[in-house]
């Protein structure tokens, strides 16, 4: 049998509609993932869902801390 990944990641594109995402977003807590990152580079942000329904927004000057998967960066490391 085969294990979910810990957690997905998601780039929304500019073609991309976000409620696409959403979508997916919950698939990927139904089959048993830990956390959920979309990340918004115009923005230059990323939502952490824990679950389905609820997440923490960090933005470019922030450190993410992703507790279920024990991770930590700094995302000015990222959105340069």
């Amino acid at each position: 049998m085969l294990k979910p990944p810990l957690c997905a990641i998601e780039i929304l594109s500019e073609m991309q509609n976000v409620n696409v995402l959403m979508k997916k977003k919950r698939e990927y807590f139904n089959v048993g993932i830990l956390s959920y990152w979309l990340v918004l580079p115009s923005l230059r942000t990323i939502y952490v869902f824990h679950n389905v329904n609820d997440s923490t927004i960090f933005s470019y000057k922030d450190r993410l801390i992703d507790k279920k998967l024990n991770i930590e960066l700094d995302l000015s490391d990222i959105f340069k």
